[in-house]
């Protein structure tokens, strides 16, 4: 973590500022890769993500008369589309190894 009392202030004008802000940019990309792999990569981390992304109800509509039902299942829905598409492209071949640990298809 950075010290903020230390760390240099982003300056999108100097070039140095902006290739460091994108090294720890792509540094943090291939970091959350390897936590979505390695947790995918056992039965109980499938386990627990199948059980997080079935309480999202991502693969379904968020449609309610009620408006501020609606906004929470929404929000709800969002996180789960998020946190699939993080782990559709960091670990596909684990998402549908954990898909048909559950019996479902993908389709």
């Amino acid at each position: 973590m950075t010290d903020l009392t230390t760390a240099k202030a982003f300056d999108p004008n100097d070039p140095a500022s902006v290739a460091e802000r994108q090294k720890a940019i792509d540094l943090r990309a291939i970091q959350n890769k390897r936590v979505i792999g390695d947790l995918l990569g056992t039965p109980s981390g499938r386990n627990w993500m199948y059980s997080v992304l079935m309480r999202t109800h991502f693969l379904s509509t968020s449609f309610t008369s009620d408006p501020q039902t609606m906004a929470f299942q929404e929000g709800e829905r969002n996180i789960g589309l998020v946190l699939w598409t993080q782990i559709e492209a960091a670990a596909p071949e684990l998402v549908s190894l954990m898909l048909s640990e559950k019996g479902n298809a993908r389709g």
